[in-house]
């Protein structure tokens, strides 16, 4: 196992804010897809829990399904919001990218 230290090391946090930030994008993209296509927000989720770091990868992809549904953008975010908070510790996810990181470091020590 590869201890914290190292990967301080190697990259800072700014830098791993960075992978991680641009990583969102391309997450919250294949999710949108997959909603889009399978139009269940349960087996997107299913499918792609490996994918998904936290709570606000999946709130970006939601808020952009509702909208591309014909949600107002205020109404997708509730709706993203409530099913989220709902099912957030049922599924595991950390809540941003923070809570990420500090799993991240867990796992390393």
């Amino acid at each position: 196992m590869i201890k914290l230290s190292t990967w301080e090391q190697v990259l800072s946090p700014a830098t791993l804010l960075v992978i991680l930030h641009s990583m969102d994008f391309a997450v919250a993209d294949t999710l949108f897809n997959t909603l889009t296509e399978k139009d269940s927000q349960l087996e997107t989720i299913a499918l792609h829990k490996e994918l998904i770091m936290d709570a606000e990868i999946l709130h970006k992809a939601l808020v952009r399904w509702y909208a591309s549904k014909g949600y107002s953008e205020e109404r997708a975010k509730r709706n993203a919001d409530a099913y989220i908070c709902k099912n957030r510790i049922k599924y595991g996810f950390p809540k941003n990218v923070i809570d990420t990181m500090r799993e991240f470091k867990k796992l390393c020590d």
